[in-house]
């Protein structure tokens, strides 16, 4: 995630941080880190995640890591709620277009097509989309859904970096400049 948001700032290609599925916020403050004190990271989470007493405090343990790690969470750029219901708009209107899209949501076939849609619908033209868990036998459905976006875009996207379970995608005009980002940089 560093290397590639550095080198889009690097290359000054601006636009907005979002992920769908935020969980705790590991990927969430790594991003916020990542991009410095002015950035803006959009956070797509249900929140529902309930403990053993069956009382959900998911959210408040999100917002209690920003601040133990001091990067305290943003609450007007919290979206609680399903992220197949929300629409570009919503997205728009916090962070404008996106730069760079973690998708790590449902993962069910529907929820992998949905985020996808919506994270194409609010890409800058150099943004990058990461699919989360492709690959990984627990989720099959995420990796035919990521297949299957690449299918049906035809020329439009493509692939430029796989690891063991996330997948990276951009817009073809970009993918030699990524790819190349990738392969350059020290992490």
């Amino acid at each position: 995630f560093t290397t590639l948001l550095q080198a889009q700032a690097r290359k000054a290609l601006k636009g907005g941080v979002a992920e769908i599925g935020v969980f705790y916020g590991r990927s969430y403050f790594l991003l916020r880190k990542a991009i410095g004190a002015g950035g803006r990271v959009l956070a797509v989470d249900l929140f529902d995640i309930e403990d053993a007493d069956g009382i959900s405090r998911q959210y408040e343990r999100f917002l209690d890591n920003g601040l133990r790690l001091d990067l305290p969470v943003d609450e007007s750029l919290v979206i609680r709620g399903d992220s197949t219901a929300i629409e570009p708009g919503a997205i728009l209107e916090k962070i404008g277009k996106v730069r760079f899209f973690s998708i790590d949501g449902g993962h069910m076939l529907h929820h992998v097509v949905a985020d996808s849609r919506l994270a194409m619908n609010v890409l800058e033209d150099h943004g990058i989309i990461v699919f989360d868990d492709t690959f990984n036998p627990q989720w099959p459905e995420v990796t035919v859904g990521v297949a299957d976006f690449l299918r049906t875009q035809g020329d439009e996207f493509s692939a430029f970096c796989m690891t063991k379970y996330k997948t990276y995608v951009c817009r073809r005009e970009y993918h030699a400049f990524y790819e190349a980002a990738i392969s350059r940089g020290p992490d």
